[in-house]
């Protein structure tokens, strides 16, 4: 049964949501070096991290998409705009792949929200 919840929870493309992720770090109680490590190692691992995910996604829902779609603008944009790049000492280059990522992960859904409306016939 856990298994089968974790396996259900990979396939949806919603959970692939770094802005959570950042969030969960920078709210943590870390000193400000912990914190600049670990939202730099999130952010280095952001490419394998959707890039798993476009393995596992397979057929997800007409919702699951909406809401993943949805989560990637938001995603990109915390990142691109919100997250504290200066103050954490973030590389542009790893932010760089890191938009990179999200933008073809993006992509990746709305090409399966393409192809459901195709063979829904909508």
């Amino acid at each position: 049964k856990k298994i089968d919840d974790l396996k259900a929870t990979l396939a949806n493309p919603a959970f692939y949501d770094p802005q959570k992720r950042f969030e969960q770090i920078l709210n943590k109680q870390l000193t400000p070096e912990k914190k600049r490590a670990e939202v730099r190692s999130f952010l280095k691992n952001i490419p394998d991290f959707y890039s798993i995910g476009k393995t596992i996604v397979a057929t997800p829902s007409s919702n699951q998409l909406i809401e993943a779609i949805s989560i990637q603008k938001d995603a990109y944009f915390y990142i691109k705009e919100d997250l504290p790049q200066a103050e954490l000492k973030l590389s542009k280059n790893d932010i760089e792949s890191a938009l990179l990522a999200i933008k073809d992960y993006l992509a990746f859904c709305e090409s399966k929200r393409t192809v459901e409306k195709v063979e829904v016939g909508g």
